[in-house]
Protein backbone atom coordinates (compact mmCIF):
# COMPACT_ATOMS: atom_id res chain seq x y z
CA UNK A 1 0.00 0.00 0.00
CA UNK A 2 0.98 3.65 0.00
CA UNK A 3 2.02 3.67 3.67
CA UNK A 4 4.47 0.79 3.32
CA UNK A 5 5.88 2.30 0.12
CA UNK A 6 6.43 5.68 1.81
CA UNK A 7 8.00 4.08 4.89
CA UNK A 8 10.28 1.88 2.79
CA UNK A 9 11.32 4.91 0.76
CA UNK A 10 12.02 6.92 3.94
CA UNK A 11 14.06 4.07 5.38
CA UNK A 12 16.11 3.72 2.21
CA UNK A 13 16.66 7.47 1.90
CA UNK A 14 17.61 7.81 5.57
CA UNK A 15 20.14 4.98 5.43
CA UNK A 16 21.73 6.46 2.31
CA UNK A 17 21.89 9.98 3.73
CA UNK A 18 22.84 9.21 7.33
CA UNK A 19 25.61 6.71 6.62
CA UNK A 20 28.07 9.39 5.54
CA UNK A 21 26.92 11.97 8.11
CA UNK A 22 27.26 9.77 11.20
CA UNK A 23 30.31 7.74 10.28
CA UNK A 24 32.76 9.45 12.66
CA UNK A 25 30.77 9.36 15.89
CA UNK A 26 29.76 6.15 17.72
CA UNK A 27 26.94 8.02 19.48
CA UNK A 28 25.60 9.39 16.20
CA UNK A 29 25.98 5.96 14.63
CA UNK A 30 23.89 4.54 17.49
CA UNK A 31 21.18 7.15 16.90
CA UNK A 32 21.25 6.30 13.20
CA UNK A 33 20.79 2.59 13.93
CA UNK A 34 18.01 3.37 16.42
CA UNK A 35 16.25 5.50 13.79
CA UNK A 36 16.62 2.72 11.23
CA UNK A 37 15.10 0.24 13.68
CA UNK A 38 12.24 2.62 14.54
CA UNK A 39 11.49 3.06 10.82
CA UNK A 40 11.74 -0.70 10.32
CA UNK A 41 9.27 -1.28 13.19
CA UNK A 42 6.81 1.18 11.63
CA UNK A 43 7.22 -0.54 8.26
CA UNK A 44 6.75 -3.96 9.84
CA UNK A 45 3.57 -2.79 11.65
CA UNK A 46 2.14 -1.56 8.35
CA UNK A 47 3.11 -4.78 6.57
CA UNK A 48 1.59 -6.98 9.29
CA UNK A 49 -1.60 -4.89 9.20
CA UNK A 50 -1.82 -5.49 5.45
CA UNK A 51 -0.85 -9.13 5.63
CA UNK A 52 -1.64 -10.70 9.03
CA UNK A 53 0.03 -13.98 8.01
CA UNK A 54 3.38 -12.21 8.54
CA UNK A 55 2.66 -12.07 12.28
CA UNK A 56 3.09 -15.84 12.48
CA UNK A 57 6.68 -15.64 11.23
CA UNK A 58 9.71 -14.40 13.11
CA UNK A 59 10.78 -10.85 12.30
CA UNK A 60 14.30 -12.30 11.95
CA UNK A 61 15.78 -9.46 14.02
CA UNK A 62 16.86 -10.25 17.58
CA UNK A 63 14.82 -8.39 20.18
CA UNK A 64 17.98 -7.23 21.98
CA UNK A 65 19.46 -5.57 18.90
CA UNK A 66 19.23 -2.09 20.46
CA UNK A 67 21.01 -3.02 23.72
CA UNK A 68 24.58 -2.22 22.59
CA UNK A 69 23.64 1.24 21.31
CA UNK A 70 25.23 4.28 22.96
CA UNK A 71 22.26 6.39 23.93
CA UNK A 72 22.29 9.29 26.42
CA UNK A 73 19.08 11.21 25.86
CA UNK A 74 15.90 9.92 27.47
CA UNK A 75 14.02 10.31 24.17
CA UNK A 76 16.43 7.89 22.47
CA UNK A 77 16.32 5.47 25.39
CA UNK A 78 12.51 5.46 25.22
CA UNK A 79 12.62 4.87 21.45
CA UNK A 80 14.99 1.95 21.99
CA UNK A 81 12.68 0.50 24.65
CA UNK A 82 9.71 0.80 22.25
CA UNK A 83 11.63 -0.95 19.44
CA UNK A 84 12.74 -3.70 21.82
CA UNK A 85 9.20 -4.13 23.15
CA UNK A 86 7.83 -4.35 19.61
CA UNK A 87 10.42 -6.95 18.64
CA UNK A 88 9.68 -9.00 21.77
CA UNK A 89 5.95 -8.93 20.95
CA UNK A 90 6.63 -9.99 17.36
CA UNK A 91 8.83 -12.87 18.53
CA UNK A 92 6.20 -13.94 21.08
CA UNK A 93 3.45 -13.98 18.42
CA UNK A 94 5.57 -15.93 15.94
CA UNK A 95 5.06 -19.66 15.54
CA UNK A 96 7.95 -22.10 15.16
CA UNK A 97 7.86 -21.91 11.37
CA UNK A 98 10.67 -21.83 8.83
CA UNK A 99 12.24 -18.45 8.20
CA UNK A 100 10.27 -16.24 5.86
CA UNK A 101 13.48 -16.04 3.81
CA UNK A 102 13.94 -19.83 3.65
CA UNK A 103 14.57 -21.45 0.28
CA UNK A 104 12.91 -24.64 1.49
CA UNK A 105 9.45 -25.24 0.06
CA UNK A 106 6.95 -26.93 2.34
CA UNK A 107 3.38 -26.44 3.50
CA UNK A 108 4.59 -24.23 6.36
CA UNK A 109 6.71 -21.81 4.34
CA UNK A 110 5.39 -18.31 3.92
CA UNK A 111 5.23 -18.36 0.11
CA UNK A 112 3.19 -21.58 0.02
CA UNK A 113 0.80 -20.42 2.73
CA UNK A 114 0.40 -17.02 1.09
CA UNK A 115 -0.39 -18.65 -2.26
CA UNK A 116 -2.84 -21.08 -0.65
CA UNK A 117 -4.71 -18.16 0.91
CA UNK A 118 -4.86 -16.07 -2.26
CA UNK A 119 -7.63 -16.90 -4.71
CA UNK A 120 -6.36 -14.20 -7.08
CA UNK A 121 -2.91 -15.84 -7.27
CA UNK A 122 -4.52 -19.23 -7.83
CA UNK A 123 -6.69 -17.81 -10.62
CA UNK A 124 -3.63 -16.13 -12.14
CA UNK A 125 -1.77 -19.45 -12.09
CA UNK A 126 -4.71 -21.15 -13.83
CA UNK A 127 -4.79 -18.44 -16.53
CA UNK A 128 -1.03 -18.74 -17.06
CA UNK A 129 -1.24 -22.53 -17.32
CA UNK A 130 -4.22 -22.36 -19.71
CA UNK A 131 -2.37 -19.87 -21.91
CA UNK A 132 0.77 -22.05 -21.82
CA UNK A 133 -1.27 -25.11 -22.84
CA UNK A 134 -2.87 -23.16 -25.69
CA UNK A 135 0.52 -21.87 -26.89
CA UNK A 136 2.07 -25.35 -26.60
CA UNK A 137 -0.77 -26.86 -28.65
CA UNK A 138 -0.38 -24.16 -31.30
CA UNK A 139 3.38 -24.81 -31.50
CA UNK A 140 2.80 -28.58 -31.78
CA UNK A 141 0.33 -28.02 -34.64
CA UNK A 142 2.81 -25.66 -36.32
CA UNK A 143 5.59 -28.24 -35.94
CA UNK A 144 3.40 -30.98 -37.36
CA UNK A 145 2.53 -28.77 -40.35
CA UNK A 146 6.22 -27.96 -40.94
CA UNK A 147 7.17 -31.65 -40.63
CA UNK A 148 4.47 -32.57 -43.16
CA UNK A 149 5.72 -29.88 -45.57
CA UNK A 150 9.28 -31.11 -45.11
CA UNK A 151 8.28 -34.73 -45.80
CA UNK A 152 6.35 -33.65 -48.89
CA UNK A 153 9.32 -31.69 -50.24
CA UNK A 154 11.62 -34.67 -49.61
CA UNK A 155 9.22 -36.93 -51.58
CA UNK A 156 9.10 -34.40 -54.43
CA UNK A 157 12.89 -34.10 -54.48
CA UNK A 158 13.24 -37.88 -54.53
CA UNK A 159 10.96 -38.21 -57.54
CA UNK A 160 12.95 -35.77 -59.68
CA UNK A 161 15.55 -37.11 -62.13
CA UNK A 162 18.90 -35.45 -62.44
CA UNK A 163 21.45 -35.59 -65.24
CA UNK A 164 25.04 -34.62 -64.87
CA UNK A 165 27.22 -33.48 -67.73
CA UNK A 166 30.32 -31.40 -67.94
CA UNK A 167 30.29 -27.65 -68.35
CA UNK A 168 32.78 -25.67 -70.42
CA UNK A 169 35.40 -25.76 -67.68
CA UNK A 170 35.17 -29.49 -67.16
CA UNK A 171 33.09 -29.30 -63.98
CA UNK A 172 29.87 -31.20 -63.46
CA UNK A 173 26.59 -29.51 -64.20
CA UNK A 174 23.20 -30.87 -63.08
CA UNK A 175 19.98 -30.57 -64.99
CA UNK A 176 16.56 -31.20 -63.52
CA UNK A 177 13.48 -32.66 -65.28
CA UNK A 178 12.94 -29.45 -67.24
CA UNK A 179 16.49 -29.13 -68.50
CA UNK A 180 17.26 -26.19 -66.21
CA UNK A 181 20.52 -25.95 -64.36
CA UNK A 182 20.06 -26.94 -60.77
Amino acid sequence: SGVTHVLASCLDHYITSATDLYRDSPEDESIKLLTVMALWAALDKAAVAQLPLLREYSPEIPSDIVEPLLLRRSLHIEQAAAVEQYLRARHAAAHPLPSIFSDIVSYSTFAVRYYDGSSSLQELKQRIEARATQTRNQKRAELEEKNNTHASLLRQAGSLTHECDKNKRGGKRSRGDRGEEA
